[in-house]
């Protein structure tokens, strides 16, 4: 099956059945862009199976990107990535990057790669297109630009996630820096406005839209309101963060459910319950003008369309964590203009896979056929059952809004 790539078209001819190259006429003239469109959209009746799959595949959805450019992403398109040294939690984390669909087709079908100071950008771009490139035949990748990218700046796979979305929501970001406000600077140091939920939420509203208008944060950000309430005088005192993984501290959830096997949504709850804080862990009371008891509560109050969950558990503790192919966050965001039911289906995994803490495997969901693969490394294999990858040992689970 043929394949094209943005900007520059692909052949694919399996080598078995390989011909002699027939020389065009000298008046031959290929066809356009939107010829190709046409033909690929109207012809159906007599397409194979596997190439119509691809058609779905032809346009982005929801008219997200104006590039005409096209591409048709084969379900036999299964690329590892090498390992070059110590390198695999950057290889598990691009596999189920390039998987996050929308993301994708961002940097197959939108970006230029033409400014060198977007570094990281840049290797995801040339990433995403060999992983996807039919022509390949499959072979592995090789990370060596984004190993000498990140060199010390990331050690571990957490870190690694924080770091590429950090670089690419700057690197993508389309406000002007001489537009960015310091929302912090500005609650901190105005104690009555700390108070206002309305107006610390439209001061952090104003503060977001500057700093995370790019493609990574419309699809990976969302936003968490904390509230501190004073034992004393029952003030409540509102802040908002940005997070694009929720991170879950699996032992203290294990302490507080006194169970070994948690379920998912036990850590939901976990996150929104609320926490007495005294003693050293007293807070600053605006009314009473000094430090009180006190009490803490998180709540989100808007996720995004691709939700990264880090279950975090301590090295030598062995703890088994429910989840399902299906997750229901209805009763878990605090959002009153949220109508619809928020359902989120899964698409990646990471696991540990030795002993090793930088040894890591993913398995993700593949686009197009919807088959599941295991990706270690350099090697790609289909998983026979959702056992496989719904085993409960997971550290790292990526979900996408239904």
């Amino acid at each position: 099956m043929g394949n094209f790539c943005p900007r520059k078209p692909i052949q694919n001819i399996p080598k078995e059945e390989e011909e002699k190259e027939e020389k065009p006429p000298s008046d031959f003239e290929p066809p356009s862009q939107n010829q190709i469109k046409d033909d690929l959209i109207t012809i159906e009746e007599d397409m194979p199976e596997e190439m119509k799959y691809a058609k779905k595949e032809i346009l982005p959805e929801d008219n997200m990107f104006e590039d005409d450019s096209i591409i048709i992403i084969s379900n036999e398109v299964k690329v590892g990535i090498k390992n070059i040294g110590g390198t695999s939690y950057i290889s598990t984390v691009i596999q189920c990057l390039s998987n996050s669909k929308k993301l994708t087709d961002y940097f197959l079908y939108k970006y230029e790669p033409k400014n060198k100071n977007l570094e990281i950008s840049n290797e995801l771009y040339k990433a995403f297109r060999y992983l996807w490139d039919y022509n390949n035949n499959n072979n592995p990748y090789s990370p060596n630009n984004l190993k000498l990218i990140i060199n010390k700046k990331a050690n571990d796979i957490k870190g690694f996630i924080a770091f590429i979305f950090e670089k690419l929501n700057k690197e993508l970001n389309e406000m002007k820096d001489s537009d960015i406000m310091d929302y912090n600077y500005i609650i901190k140091n105005n104690l009555e406005i700390q108070l206002v939920q309305e107006k610390v939420y439209e001061i952090f509203e104003k503060y977001y839209n500057q700093n995370y208008n790019s493609i990574v944060s419309k699809l990976f950000y969302g936003i968490s309101e904390k509230k501190l309430r004073c034992q004393t005088c029952n003030t409540t005192k509102y802040s908002y963060d940005i997070f694009s993984f929720i991170e879950f501290p699996i032992d203290k959830i294990h302490q507080f459910l006194g169970n070994s096997n948690i379920d998912i949504y036990e850590c939901f709850q976990f996150y929104k319950k609320e926490e007495f804080l005294s003693g050293e862990n007293k807070t600053y009371c605006n009314k009473c003008k000094n430090k009180k008891d006190s009490y803490s509560s998180s709540s989100l109050i808007s996720i995004p369309n691709y939700l990264c969950i880090i279950l975090n558990i301590n090295e030598g503790n062995s703890y088994k964590i429910n989840f399902n192919e299906s997750l229901d966050l209805t009763a878990y965001v605090d959002n009153k203009n949220e109508e619809k039911k928020l359902i989120y289906n899964l698409y990646a995994v990471i696991n540990h896979k030795g002993i090793k803490s930088d040894d890591y495997i993913a398995y993700c969901r593949h686009r197009i056929n919807n088959n599941w693969y295991l990706y270690n490394d350099s090697n790609v294999s289909k998983c026979e059952k959702k056992e496989d990858y719904l085993n409960g040992l997971s550290y790292i689970l990526f979900y996408q809004k239904n």
